[in-house]
């Protein structure tokens, strides 16, 4: 499992703006999806090309009044980015339909 590196990595946030400054006053570098997206919607089309940035290392999701389907779709990506690069498939490939399932042994 791969740890979480503060000092290679970034913390994406989905939330109001408290996350990212709660975070930047522990000293974490932090990407906003509000200030990237704001209340924004993203086509199907363009959200597909949207680069990931390579730093985000986690994501911490908060109350967001303004949520939309851009922020929860990038922060996905950037989770299954993560996991891609660690190689670890399993929760995806064992997660289907929104139910959570906890494999033992």
């Amino acid at each position: 499992m791969s740890t979480f590196d503060p000092a290679k990595q970034c913390v994406l946030t989905v939330g109001e703006s408290g996350i990212g400054a709660e975070c930047r006053a522990r000293g974490l570098r932090c990407l906003e999806t509000k200030t990237m997206f704001g209340s924004g919607h993203l086509s199907k089309d363009v959200l597909s090309k949207q680069t990931i940035d390579p730093t985000i290392g986690c994501v911490v999701v908060g109350i967001d009044a303004e949520l939309t389907y851009t922020k929860i779709a990038y922060a996905l990506a950037c989770l299954n980015r993560t996991k891609d690069e660690k190689g670890d498939r399993s929760d995806t490939e064992n997660n289907r339909g929104g139910e959570h399932r906890k494999h033992t042994g």
